[in-house]
């Protein structure tokens, strides 16, 4: 425990693991908790170092400067110096004295995976779990925390760019709802598999119905598909409202869905500056009024996300659960 703030280790260091240490630094001086520890099973201390270090889409590096040494991270700025130890353990071998267990690996979705007499006092999944205690988005449903709540999920980018945007826009009163997907690929991911093009399924489609009582099987469907290249993905909402609107008033209101600290969880584009724009987004998503529509009844909206700079809500996640984990 540092300044009492929970103390935590970040198990997983691919490029969602890499891009919260950029968020966290980025925000280092608004954080309730502490990262003292990254892990990953599978790569070399000096291969994380190497892909953080040499990534030129991060930038922590406008406000600290690093220095390595050995197997620690120092970073040093205006707000101190930061010591983060880096090591590629099993996670059976991570030290049990840390109190949040950040998982960011992609192997643990399925709590039943965690190693036996796993005694961290809370543990945060970076992606969908279908058996966590509680799947909590951020500026939606995170008051509903409850402190029994071990295995807590924050969902997923696509869950997080549409929970939120929908149960504001049910103020309308939604009918059904689509969603059209194009999920980046970045190319390490497809080496590893080249045959993960071939998915189409999306958590969205089972967590949006799961978490908003007024979707289900018959009104709603996401449209995925995974395609390779790199950067922000695209997605397009389409709802069907009941009640009479303007697109006007529906940014208007998009802008106003805020989180818990009064930070707007969209943003509303006049033009479309392409995907690339939304880089290192910390929005939810970012809706483009030119690719924006009224038909009927239906409203149709454009916009990018980061997925996987989605880290923003997960990062705020773990700083809501620090503030009223006692």
């Amino acid at each position: 425990m540092v300044d009492n703030k929970p103390n935590s280790v970040l198990n997983g260091f691919g490029r969602f693991g890499s891009r919260f240490l950029n968020y966290y630094l980025k925000h280092y001086k608004n954080r309730r908790f502490e990262l003292q520890q990254i892990n990953d099973e599978n790569l070399s201390v000096e291969k994380m170092q190497d892909l953080f270090l040499k990534d030129n889409n991060l930038d922590y590096k406008k406000n600290w400067l690093v220095i390595v040494r050995n197997d620690v991270l120092k970073f040093i700025g205006k707000l101190g110096e930061i010591d983060i130890l880096f090591s590629n353990l099993p996670v059976q071998s991570l030290p049990q004295d840390y109190q949040f267990f950040l998982e960011c690996s992609g192997k643990y979705t399925d709590i039943n995976k965690f190693p036996k007499n796993f005694n961290y006092k809370k543990v945060f999944i970076s992606a969908t779990s279908y058996n966590s205690d509680q799947t909590l988005i951020y500026g939606y449903n995170e008051k509903d925390y409850k402190q029994s709540s071990k295995y807590l999920s924050y969902g997923s980018c696509t869950v997080n760019a549409f929970v939120p945007l929908a149960n504001a826009l049910n103020d309308w009163k939604i009918l059904e709802s689509d969603v059209s997907v194009i999920h980046s690929v970045p190319e390490y991911i497809l080496e590893k598999n080249k045959s993960i093009l071939k998915i189409r399924n999306c958590t969205l489609t089972t967590m949006a119905p799961k978490l908003l009582q007024f979707l289900n099987i018959d009104n709603f469907l996401v449209n995925y598909t995974l395609a390779p290249f790199l950067g922000p993905s695209i997605i397009n909402f389409r709802f069907k409202l009941q009640e009479k609107w303007e697109l006007q008033e529906i940014f208007d209101a998009i802008l106003q869905i805020k989180s818990k600290d009064n930070k707007n969880l969209y943003n509303v584009c006049m033009e479309d500056r392409g995907h690339h724009s939304a880089i290192l987004s910390e929005y939810s998503a970012e809706i483009i009024i030119n690719n924006s529509r009224k038909v009927g009844k239906n409203l149709y909206l454009g916009a990018y996300f980061d997925n996987e700079n989605s880290v923003n809500r997960y990062f705020d996640l773990i700083n809501y659960i620090s503030e009223v984990k006692k």
